[in-house]
């Protein structure tokens, strides 16, 4: 039995294989089929049409494949190719490639589910997103989230998500199953979506099948193989479409780049949250980012794509850095604003279907912040307001916090009583503009108002000559001004925590210390457990990186041996520009 047609999978880069394959004969023999083995894995990028053009991915490359792409991960028992999937794991799944969207809270609307789903079942989530998302509408009998799926229903859900949730083009060629000996077996409803997976290489089937099998329940290997196949016809649309071109329509104060392409045109073409773009600017070359939800996504440095919620369209931005300085789309002016550059356009393409998914999965944040002050176990970590009393920094003479009179966040009256409550008379504000820092409601009522504030209105580039410029002016102000000393930006993480690294290293803190201190903000206002993987990652994308470019050296083991006392003083003198006798003042300011 011959295909009429046949999309082939595009497997490339995602899958660094390092598998066995034999090699491609020139004659084929009578009968041969790619599904056989017989065709190389790297030369799986480019359609193939024709007889005998069907692709069965092997179940070791569709592992590698799904778990890469964080689709599937395994059991406690390894991936487990012969175990069946039921209903639950197969929507928890998608959930999970779709970023764990949130749901509306309640019942399953509508369906007949009441009480079906127990409270506090692992896959309530996914249920709830799977059937408000369109991907089930339940099985007559309610949810069953424990019932295994059979192929037709795999085909089906497969189907939906690619039409319905993805918006794909799931057009194939008019042909009748009724060929197939239990065509009969096939109820009307997965009709389309059986005779769609057959014709799409999804269902995995060779052309020598004389059976559908609608009914079989599927095993773990064979839904990685269907979404190998699913996988690649994704990409293989995606890929060839550019979105664009667009325009700069505004760049904020940090250099993040607003553009007028909508995130509803991205998500009808199929794009999501952990998918990894190529972003072309005219002038530069192309590069390569992941759409994610906030900065924490990516390295200290690395540049990335998000919404901006303000207005719904795609922003581009670099963690800690200037964007639209760094890719020629604007030029920062003396004020600080930027004038965007005139003829630059910006167009959008997939690189990778979800290949940021999995690395999303353990730098994710913004969903465990909250700005409610229950969610945290005390006022000082809502606040994110500590001492500092770290090498031969003195008690009570050095503090930092979230903002003490920025109300967006909710936590500046705690903080503002701290300062009060630590006697705090010189501050440092990181973020501010004199002319913001006053604007702010409840600024003149606040004790802040009546402290010696130097707002210095910095970037998030610390290594801008803007950025050097702003803190020399800060590190003064505090050798010229009487402590106790407090430093802040608008939560206290990311400039603070730079300006509390010189600061503490300059006073003789250690790694330890330093890191422990930096990522407490981390521990305060996202919840991250200290020691765990996030944690770790966290720390070694952020404040390791700095410190590595403090000390001027290059690996961990070159870190722990530095002297970073002395290292804060070179940088201090040689980078920021302060005399000898600043250094000694600034010291002195905040000794033992």
């Amino acid at each position: 039995m011959k295909r009429k047609k046949f999309l082939s999978l595009v497997l490339a880069g995602a899958m660094s294989l390092s598998l066995a394959a034999p090699a491609m004969a020139e004659e084929k023999p009578e009968g041969w089929m790619p599904a056989d083995g017989a065709r190389p894995a790297g030369e799986m990028v480019k359609p193939i049409e024709g007889e005998n053009s069907t692709y069965i991915p092997t179940v070791e490359e569709a592992q590698s494949y799904v778990t890469e792409k964080g689709w599937m991960t395994g059991t406690d028992k390894g991936f487990e190719p012969e175990l069946t999937v039921d209903r639950a794991t197969m929507y928890e799944m998608f959930w999970k490639m779709e970023g764990k969207p949130v749901a509306e809270t309640g019942h399953l609307l509508g369906l007949v589910l009441a009480g079906e789903i127990p409270d506090g079942a692992w896959y309530s989530g996914s249920a709830r997103w799977a059937y408000q998302s369109g991907l089930t509408t339940g099985t007559g009998n309610g949810f069953e989230g424990e019932r295994v799926i059979t192929k037709a229903e795999g085909l089906e859900i497969l189907y939906r998500y690619m039409k319905d949730y993805k918006a794909m083009d799931v057009s194939v060629e008019e042909w009748s199953l009724e060929v197939f000996e239990d065509y009969d077996q096939i109820q009307d409803w997965a009709k389309e979506s059986v005779t769609w997976g057959w014709l799409s290489g999804v269902a995995c089937q060779r052309d020598d099948d004389s059976t559908l099998d609608p009914a079989a329940p599927v095993k773990r290997a064979e839904l990685a193989q269907m979404l190998t196949v699913m996988g690649g016809l994704m990409e293989e649309q995606t890929a060839s479409a550019k979105l664009g071109p667009c325009v700069v329509t505004a760049i904020s104060k940090y250099g993040n780049v607003g553009t007028d392409l909508s995130m509803d045109t991205l998500t009808a073409a199929g794009y999501a949250v952990g998918d990894i773009l190529t972003v072309e600017i005219t002038g530069q070359q192309p590069i390569t980012l992941p759409l994610g939800t906030g900065y924490s996504n990516v390295d200290q440095g690395s540049p990335l794509a998000l919404a901006d919620t303000s207005n719904n369209t795609l922003a581009l931005a670099i963690n800690r850095g200037d964007f639209a300085t760094t890719y020629g789309l604007g030029v920062k002016g003396e004020d600080g604003a930027y004038a965007i550059t005139e003829g630059v356009t910006i167009t959008v393409a997939m690189a990778e279907k979800g290949g940021y998914l999995a690395e999303m999965e353990v730098r994710e944040l913004d969903s465990k912040r909250t700005n409610v002050r229950e969610d945290y176990a005390s006022d000082e970590a809502f606040a994110n307001f500590r001492a500092i009393t770290l090498g031969n920094i003195a008690e009570g003479k050095l503090y930092r916090t979230s903002s003490p009179v920025n109300p967006e966040l909710g936590r500046n009256t705690y903080a503002d009583g701290f300062l009060k409550e630590a006697g705090v008379k010189t501050v440092v504000n990181l973020a501010d503009s004199r002319e913001t820092m006053e604007g702010y409601e409840g600024y003149a009522e606040s004790y802040y108002a009546s402290l010696n504030v130097i707002p210095l209105n910095m970037g998030v580039d610390m290594y801008s000559e803007d950025a050097k410029a702003g803190l020399k002016a800060g590190f003064l102000f505090m050798v010229e001004n009487e402590g106790p000393y407090a430093f802040h930006c608008t939560e206290g993480k990311d400039r603070a925590g730079y300006f509390a690294m010189v600061l503490e290293a300059l006073m003789g803190a250690t790694v330890e210390e330093i890191t422990a201190d930096y990522m407490l903000s981390f521990e305060n206002y996202y919840h991250v457990e200290k020691g765990s993987e996030q944690w770790e990652k966290i720390a070694a994308s952020n404040i390791e990186k700095d410190l590595l470019k403090l000390a001027g050296v290059e690996t961990a083991e070159e870190l722990a041996a530095a002297d970073l006392q002395k290292a804060a003083e070179t940088y201090l003198e040689e980078a920021i520009g302060l005399t000898a006798e600043e250094v000694m003042g600034l010291k002195d300011a905040l000794s033992k």
